[in-house]
């Protein structure tokens, strides 16, 4: 397990990530899935009650909400540090993170792949905005 740094936020594990949402808020979610699959089932031959229906799509949101995104934008702030600074801090930080979290023993094919991944994952400029970069 990696060392916890308090002065800095770290990432655990994101093989197992888990959210969490309230019980009255996860019950008015279903409520308002279940209005829409209720409407729905007036038109279909559906046999689940649509409260049930309502339950199994706030699953599936909740899990969905447990994926990270492919991209990630951020702002920088531009008048403590420029944008090319900020990417080599991000990149510096990425691999440090995968130095600590990497568990498995490569093999020249994993390594063929990871020289792909750390191409592909490098942060860079966004090129609408120039104080944004892209990871």
């Amino acid at each position: 397990m990696p060392q916890q740094n308090d002065d800095k936020p770290t990432i655990d594990s994101l093989a197992s990530p888990k959210v969490h949402v309230p019980q009255d808020v996860q019950e008015y979610m279903v409520s308002q899935y279940a209005e829409f699959y209720e409407n729905e089932n007036n038109n279909t031959d559906v046999s689940l009650p649509s409260t049930l229906q309502g339950w199994n799509h706030v699953h599936r949101v909740l899990e969905k909400m447990k994926t990270a995104p492919n991209t990630t934008f951020s702002r920088v702030n531009i008048i403590r540090s420029t944008r090319e600074q900020i990417m080599i801090s991000l990149d510096q930080a990425r691999a440090a993170w995968r130095t600590r979290n990497l568990e498995f023993a490569s093999t020249d094919q994993q390594n063929d792949t990871e020289a792909e991944n750390e191409e592909v994952m490098r942060a860079r400029p966004y090129w609408l905005f120039s104080d944004c970069v892209v990871v």
